[in-house]
């Protein structure tokens, strides 16, 4: 029996996009060195079929269509990953910058501590942003203080004073406190319903303000996001409560401006333990 003609070939671009070609000449230089998934058919319905069939649907050949590599069966464990077709670059507070090819942004976000993150759309690149935000600036805080400090971090801290909030939701009513290193509250305040971010904040500056009044140096906080923002300067477009915290992050620098003999250090946890301002609600 004679094997049917296709009328027709569907490449898949992107999830639920296809691109159609009557001639093969013409889908094979489109798709030639891509991994587009492509398939032919005697109608747009069998081709698609076979695009999305766990075995039927080939790769984009490197040479010429006659040259099939056996099938193993290992194309067919698990569908392929969506493309991402738009990158976004977060730049500073409210700003971001998009690319439509990797390469484009990874040149640009090579050496810079800017969050970025890759999706089919606009929306899921900043879903994706906003989820994993936190961590890349904590990953990118954690690597400069490796390299800047290569010697051990040291035994427990015995001086200065610390603070840390405590939330009940995020956001929620939060609280922090402003401790001596052996745990004895030093100042408290129950600051409503806002943020961990903001309550982490607001605990450092009082324990900065403390510092000043009473001669405590150094600094000690957990927060490795407060760091990261209290040295740049920047917020993300997906933080809560922005202006409240760069109202917050503007005085906190001032205030280190102005006492440059304060040493604002973070407490590492993994090696000393909670600080001793935890609330104790982990």
């Amino acid at each position: 029996m004679a094997k049917s003609k296709n009328n027709i070939y569907l490449v898949e671009t992107g999830p639920g996009e296809y691109k159609e070609f009557t001639r093969w000449p013409d889908c094979q230089a489109f798709v030639s060195g891509k991994s587009y998934r492509f398939a032919g058919g005697r109608d747009i319905a069998e081709a698609k079929k076979k695009i999305t069939g766990r075995d039927t649907a080939p790769k984009a050949p490197t040479t010429s269509p006659t040259r099939k590599k056996p099938d193993t069966g290992a194309s067919a464990s698990a569908p392929p990953k969506p493309k991402n077709n738009i990158y976004i670059v977060e730049i500073g507070p409210q700003e971001y910058k998009k690319f439509t090819r990797w390469p484009d942004c990874q040149s640009f976000v090579r050496g810079k501590k800017f969050p970025f993150a890759g999706g089919v759309d606009e929306a899921e690149a900043l879903a994706k942003l906003e989820a994993t935000r936190e961590k890349q600036l904590a990953f990118h805080e954690k690597k400069n203080t490796s390299k800047s400090a290569k010697a051990p971090v040291g035994p427990r801290p015995t001086e200065g004073i610390c603070s840390d909030a405590g939330t009940h939701g995020n956001p929620g009513p939060c609280e922090y406190q402003v401790c001596d290193l052996s745990g004895k509250r030093l100042d408290y305040k129950h600051l409503g319903v806002h943020t961990n971010n903001y309550a982490e904040l607001a605990g450092i500056e009082a324990m900065i303000r403390y510092a000043i009044k009473h001669s405590a140096n150094p600094l000690w906080t957990d927060s490795q996001i407060s760091l990261g923002w209290i040295k740049s300067g920047k917020l993300g477009p997906t933080v809560r409560e922005p202006k409240l915290i760069m109202n917050m992050l503007k005085s906190i620098q001032a205030l280190l401006k102005d006492h440059p003999e304060l040493q604002l250090k973070k407490w590492h946890t993994k090696i000393w333990g909670e600080i001793p301002a935890d609330f104790g609600r982990k």
